[in-house]
């Protein structure tokens, strides 16, 4: 094995340990919000269930048992025995904490489907662990750092979605937008095909990625969420097409720069507007005094404020790594 084949592999693993906290985080908020405890009204254990219940609990903790295997190479069956002990460890505070929160119910049956979830997350990915990471060999660091992005995004806009069952705020939809034109930069910086192929596979991508992100919708509203997916499928394909009329011509440092500034600079100056209610009335700080946010309000309030944060720095980190290079070669 090459020494550049072994660095892609742990930058690969990197990555997938950057998601395995991701999803950590993600559980933690879910399970703890409305982040309002009161040790004087503890609650009991119970044995009550339902069968949705039971399904959300596994699939909860799925996420992070596939991606705590896929962040080593040195996984071995019987390291399962090890994911599913954490797994009861992990739901048990959990479940534990809960019982100080008001309005949340703490179960046997929650503990039991937790940690069969990340176990079930496990055995995936040990199946699968080859061909993922044969895959994923042909990508480069830059691509890595783009997709990071992507799904740190995906997943926080997730939990504000699972925080509230509110309609999204425009700012949420130009951020999913947004995420279009990483996406875009992410498969131009793949392995080369042609071109129609490309958009092809954008569109689909795009169209899944957001339909996730507003899967409650479908059911409320199927014909305004169906064409929002098709627009910002159709969006992100665009954002494709662009990027690759160019595509035999060496990346440029304008090039990156036009791309995150079209993309993400709409997105901030439009956030500006809304914070210092210039034309019309704010949202993020619609009657916002500390007295009235409650626990949950609290919680989306710090997940918009690191969605915003988080895009920015990390994308125009990636602008400037990418100039930094591209500055080093003509040298």
């Amino acid at each position: 094995m090459s020494t550049e084949t072994k660095n892609i592999e742990k930058q690969i693993q990197k990555t997938f340990m950057y998601w395995a906290l991701y999803s950590l985080v993600c559980i933690l908020v879910y399970t703890l919000s409305p982040f309002e405890f009161k040790p004087n009204q503890v609650t009991e254990f119970s044995w009550k269930y339902n069968l949705r219940d039971i399904l959300q609990n596994i699939l909860l903790m799925l996420p992070l048992g596939f991606f705590g295997v896929l962040s080593s190479k040195r996984f071995k069956p019987k390291n399962l025995i090890t994911y599913f002990i954490f797994g009861i460890l992990l739901s048990s505070l959990i479940e534990s904490i809960q019982l100080t929160i008001g309005d949340r119910y703490s179960q046997y049956w929650d503990i039991i489907c937790n940690s069969v979830g990340l176990l079930i997350g496990a055995i995936t990915a040990s199946l699968l662990q080859k061909k993922i990471f044969a895959h994923m060999t042909i990508l480069n660091e830059d691509t890595f750092f783009l997709i990071n992005i992507l799904f740190l995004n995906g997943i926080i806009i997730k939990t504000i979605q699972l925080q509230t069952l509110d309609e999204y705020p425009t700012i949420i939809r130009l951020f999913m937008l947004g995420s279009a034109g990483v996406i875009a930069l992410a498969y131009y910086h793949s392995k080369k095909i042609r071109t129609w192929e490309l958009i092809g596979k954008s569109f689909i991508f795009s169209a899944g990625y957001y339909s996730l992100l507003t899967t409650p919708y479908f059911f409320i509203n199927p014909r305004h969420a169906f064409s929002e997916v098709i627009f910002f499928a159709i969006a992100s394909s665009f954002l494709i097409f662009i990027l690759s009329c160019n595509r035999n011509i060496k990346i440029s440092a304008p090039k990156i720069l036009a791309t995150l500034g079209l993309t993400y600079i709409p997105i901030l100056v439009y956030s500006l507007f809304i914070s210092l209610n210039i034309g019309g009335s704010p949202w993020l700080l619609n009657n916002l005094t500390l007295t009235d946010i409650s626990g949950r309000e609290l919680g989306i309030y710090i997940m918009l404020i690191l969605t915003v944060l988080l895009t920015f720095i990390l994308v125009f980190h990636y602008g400037y790594l990418t100039i930094t290079k591209l500055r080093n070669n003509n040298l």
